[in-house]
């Protein structure tokens, strides 16, 4: 086990302050915690019960105090697994309210060839998760004893090859189409089935979770390198750099906590959780930024794009998007679509996508596109796309470029006349562009403001 002292400085004094502040719905905590040692009830599967309890109940940031010692989160989950898997049973005596924020439990204890061990603790909490446990003044060497005798229980141990075979399944991801289905047998193989990976602030990855992040990274042909690892006392520790969507995102050490041959607790080192942040947040973008991909593809500069971007918008664009150009200018769905559909495609512009970046907030994208304009060689600009929770962008905001599309004329050639005069409704609405265009029509010039249509006979150009 790894003890960290001085507990008195540990709790920081934000903790503190949202540990007082959480004294809302004690009821519902109490059931939760009701629950939770039900399910240590010394069956040979308990683990199996325990570990979705535990990861919605304890916090992230766990520091359990006893003596002079604390024990955080990742080592708290490995005293779970040694104590479930030797058959130890954990009895809840009595729970109550201090009505303070904080609750008093009474915690009976078998472990093997013991008759019990009942230790009285105070519990503490953060977003609703418990954030602390502290044993009461009277029992802290007993609690910290009957802590040290469970992290001397035995398991089987670690296997000489953990390493390897996590090397091995990190190779897999190479960049190739068969990533994932070449490293799914060796990820059932090596993690536990009551994985819990933690990364940013409170958030919590099960190994389904985990495997979907995996399946993410390798459909989008992201590349992981293995650059250094190494076996722990309790686990392994692991060096990795990443090459998502194209970007060399560093290097990143992590480590994972080993029970029973399984890896049951992976999460960044300290001092690393940034850069894995990072990774979890790309990645977690990946299907956006190939909807994105498939979006502007469609868009190739040829007169019947339309036809092939038309079924991308509304897996891309929110109904309520706002376009902004950082000066008080807005556009919304309609003009946008309009804009592309009626000057856009239709002056044979396309857009080459330079780069892409995840930005730190794991729910927007910083974007380079060059638009190819007539009689231009490029036009790069940055713009900054906003995700909903629904996955599609909800705010967009690029100046150089709302200007640029200003400067875009109605396209009056007689060579794709005959597709682009008409005045053809907006997507979707069975209404027509409510943006102010100009059209040709048999050398007829019509403005178009809203759903009325004005026109007069005028010199085609």
């Amino acid at each position: 086990m790894v003890y960290i002292t001085s507990k008195n400085n540990l709790i920081s004094a934000t903790i503190e302050a949202s540990i007082k502040s959480s004294t809302n719905d004690m009821p519902k905590k109490i059931d939760q915690i009701k629950e939770y040692y039900a399910a240590i009830d010394g069956s040979t599967d308990q683990i199996n019960s325990i570990m979705p309890l535990l990861v919605k109940l304890f916090h992230p940031q766990l520091v359990i105090e006893s003596n002079t010692n604390t024990i955080p989160y990742e080592d708290f989950v490995g005293l779970i697994h040694k104590f479930a898997r030797n058959g130890c049973v954990a009895e809840l005596v009595d729970i109550h309210d201090n009505d303070d924020g904080s609750c008093t439990v009474i915690v009976n204890n078998h472990l093997p060839g013991e008759n019990g061990d009942v230790t009285k603790q105070r519990v503490f909490f953060k977003d609703d998760m418990i954030v602390r446990i502290t044993a009461e003044e009277t029992y802290e060497r007993k609690f910290g004893a009957m802590l040290d005798r469970v992290s001397g229980l035995s398991t089987d141990g670690l296997p000489t090859d953990i390493v390897d075979m996590y090397a091995r399944m990190l190779n897999c991801f190479d960049g190739s189409d068969a990533a994932f289905e070449t490293a799914e047998p060796i990820i059932d193989e090596i993690f536990d089935a009551n994985l819990v990976v933690v990364h940013g602030d409170n958030s919590i990855m099960d190994m389904a979770g985990f495997k979907s992040f995996a399946s993410a990274f390798s459909r989008n042909h992201n590349i992981a390198k293995l650059e250094k690892s190494e076996r722990t006392e309790n686990g392994l520790r692991i060096v990795v750099r990443n090459i998502v969507d194209g970007v060399d995102q560093g290097a990143v050490e992590q480590e994972g906590l080993v029970e029973n041959g399984k890896i049951v607790y992976w999460a960044a080192t300290p001092g690393e959780e940034s850069g894995f942040d990072r990774l979890v947040n790309s990645v977690g973008m990946t299907d956006n930024i190939q909807r994105l991909r498939d979006y502007l593809s469609a868009l190739d500069g040829s007169p019947s794009a339309f036809e092939r971007f038309e079924p991308h918008i509304d897996r891309v664009l929110a109904r309520d998007i706002v376009w902004e150009d950082g000066d008080g200018s807005t556009m919304g769905y309609d003009d946008i679509i309009a804009l592309l559909r009626d000057q856009y495609i239709p002056n044979g512009c396309y857009p080459v996508l330079e780069s892409v970046k995840v930005n730190d907030d794991g729910s927007s994208l910083t974007v380079r596109i060059n638009n190819h304009l007539p009689g231009e060689d490029g036009d790069a600009t940055e713009q900054i796309l906003y995700y909903g929770d629904d996955d599609r962008i909800h705010r967009l905001i690029s100046a150089p470029f709302f200007k640029t599309c200003e400067a875009l004329h109605p396209y009056q050639s007689a060579v794709v006349h005959a597709s682009y005069s008409q005045l053809l409704p907006l997507h979707g609405t069975g209404q027509v562009s409510v943006a102010p265009r100009l059209f040709i029509r048999g050398g007829v010039a019509m403005a178009c403001t809203g759903s009325s249509v004005s026109s007069g006979p005028q010199d085609q150009h």
